[in-house]
Order: structure tokens, then C-alpha cells, then sequence
């Protein structure tokens, strides 16, 4: 006779061994461990459907044998349909609704962005970008026949005079502002008897500089002692300089030396023995010197002489148709 199971299954090893119904101890020992097993298997569904309010401690571990109780007396299912413990449940739903990791794409179409105005605007600078026309430099020149007012040039800067060049509009303040080169047989403040640049380099000092430019003027002035010794006024030389704001800003090396009336009027004629070519007195060297007073009072005299001569002869004119009539 066969026993069968709790959980429908027929235990082959439950059967009598005599007519009294009675088993034996293997027999009981296969039914306990069947018992056991159905508990286990139950024991586990229970775990798996009871959801995730159960901490890893109310769990039944597989390993460990069936208590006695219900649970135990009562197998829901044999040992192949038990499922490998410790799998982990997940919701379904919850993971579709979860949103995926997405990196900020702000960034890079920022990065993007400023590449094309950078690369655009090299493309201009190169390519679309017109060279402003660079003007051609001016750079006034003598006249070499003056008009009647004796102007050679007007504003010229104090690296473009001349040894013998006469100068008008000279300021005696500002010795770095242009002044006109003027033929020297007109009235004029200032003749340059010399000039030269002194060596280039680190700024040597007031005094340094003060005793350069008066010896350069001292030993290399072309002075007419004659023409100086020929005139009733008193005459100086005026020494001009590079200070040490114009030796650094602007490189200035230029000393001239320039002769002029004490008395601060003006002065007329050539008083530079060797007149350098092309300057104002080059021209002039038989311009007698004298003062700008005493040329305009010449002038003058003249203009009258003249008035004076062209009366005379209308006055022989007039006595000549007299007597003819």
C-alpha cells in the first residue's frame, strides 16, 4: 500500500511492512523529511508574496530546517517547485516611470556658439577686412625763389633748421615750437649760426647736458666776428637744449645755437661767416646787418626819395607846356 503526501505526491517509500498497518522507522523518517521540505518551499512563497515591509531579519532563511507548527504539519508543494532564495523583487512600473540620466547640454552650445563668432571673426580680419590706405607723408620744402615777403618756410620744426637760417615767430619760451625761415636781408628775432646732435644714449644729466651744448656752440660757431663789431646794438648767443622730458619721450639729441639782439628786438642781415647750402642766408651773404628798425626806417627813406624825385619831374613837366604855349 502507498502513502500519499499532503502535497498530492505519492512517497514511494511509505508502505507497511506487516498486516497490521504499522511503519517502519525509514518510512516515518521519509514522511518527517518530506514534511520539511514542503515547509521550506511554503515558507519561501510566504516571503515573496508578504511585499517589502519585511526586514532581511523577519526572513526565513532557506538553509534553515522547518519549526514545528502549522506551517510545518501542512506542505503546500514538493521540493523541485521551491524557488532559490535571496532573489531580489523589483516594481515594474516604478522602473519604467524613472528618468534616465540626461548630461546638461547648456554647456557645450554655449562652447559651440563662441567657436563660430571666433572663427567669423578671423575670417573678417583676414579675408573681408579692407588695410586702411596709409597717406603719404608731407614734408614741406623751401621755396627756392621767395615772394615779396621773403617766407622760405612757414612752421618749421627746430630739426629742420639750418646754420644761416633766419627765423621769425621764434618764441623764446617754447624752444621746441616752429618758427619761419625768412631771407635774412628782411627783419627776423633769431639767426642759427650752428647746430648738431649729441650722442645717443641713457639721459646724462642738467649739467651734463648744459656744458655739451655750450661747447658744441663755443667751438663750432661760424660767428662774423665783422659783422658783430658792425652793428650799434648789443648781440647774444641763446643756447637751446634737449631736457630730460624730450630726451626720453620724444628722442631729442638737437642743440642750436642761435644768435639774437640782447634788447629783444629784431635785426636784420647775415652774421654766419660760412652760411650752410640751402639755408636762408645762403643767398644773402651780402645782406648788410643791421636792426629791423633801422631797415624799415631805410625803406621809408627810400620811398620818400622817390616820392620827392617823381615830383620834381611833374613839376619840369608843367614849366615845359608853359613856355610852349
Amino acid at each position: 500500500m502507498e502513502d500519499s503526501t499532503e502535497d498530492g505526491t505519492t512517497d514511494p517509500t511509505s508502505r507497511t511492512d506487516g498486516q497490521d498497518g504499522t511503519s517502519s522507522p525509514q518510512t516515518r523518517r521519509a514522511r518527517r523529511e518530506a514534511r520539511q521540505r514542503a515547509a521550506r518551499g511554503k515558507g519561501t512563497r510566504d516571503a515573496r508574496t508578504s511585499g517589502e515591509g519585511q526586514t532581511p531579519a523577519q526572513k526565513m532563511p532557506a538553509d534553515e530546517p522547518a519549526t514545528d507548527g502549522p506551517a510545518a504539519d501542512t506542505p503546500t508543494g514538493t521540493p523541485e517547485e521551491a524557488e532559490p532564495a535571496g532573489l531580489e523583487e523589483f516594481d515594474v512600473r516604478e522602473t519604467a516611470h524613472r528618468d534616465p540620466h540626461r548630461p546638461n547640454m547648456l554647456p557645450f552650445v554655449f562652447i559651440g556658439g563662441l567657436v563660430v563668432l571666433v572663427t567669423l571673426a578671423l575670417l573678417w580680419w583676414f579675408l573681408i577686412r579692407e588695410e586702411p590706405t596709409e597717406l603719404p607723408e608731407t614734408v614741406a620744402e623751401r621755396e627756392d625763389d621767395p615772394g615779396i615777403d621773403g617766407v622760405i618756410l612757414r612752421d618749421a620744426a627746430p630739426d629742420q633748421w639750418l646754420a644761416g637760417d633766419c627765423l621769425t615767430g621764434f618764441q623764446p619760451h617754447d624752444e621746441s615750437a616752429p618758427a619761419t625761415i625768412i631771407e635774412c636781408d628782411h627783419s627776423y628775432d633769431v639767426q642759427v649760426i650752428h647746430w648738431e646732435d649729441l650722442e645717443v644714449g641713457e639721459y646724462p644729466g642738467d649739467e651734463e647736458i648744459s656744458e655739451r651744448a655750450h661747447r658744441a656752440c663755443e667751438e663750432n660757431g661760424q660767428l662774423d666776428q665783422d659783422a658783430v663789431d658792425s652793428v650799434d646794438f648789443a648781440l647774444e648767443v641763446r643756447i637751446s637744449h634737449p631736457t630730460e622730458s624730450t630726451w626720453r619721450r620724444e628722442s631729442d639729441r638737437r642743440v642750436n645755437c642761435l644768435l639774437q639782439p640782447a634788447g629783444g628786438t629784431t635785426m636784420t642781415g647775415n652774421f654766419v661767416v660760412d652760411p650752410e647750402e640751402h639755408s636762408s642766408a645762403a643767398d644773402d651773404e651780402d645782406a648788410e646787418p643791421g636792426s629791423g628798425d633801422d631797415a624799415g626806417d631805410d625803406a621809408e627813406g627810400e620811398e620818400d626819395t622817390e616820392d620827392t624825385e617823381d615830383t620834381e619831374d611833374e613839376t619840369d613837366d608843367a614849366d615845359s607846356t608853359d613856355a610852349d604855349a
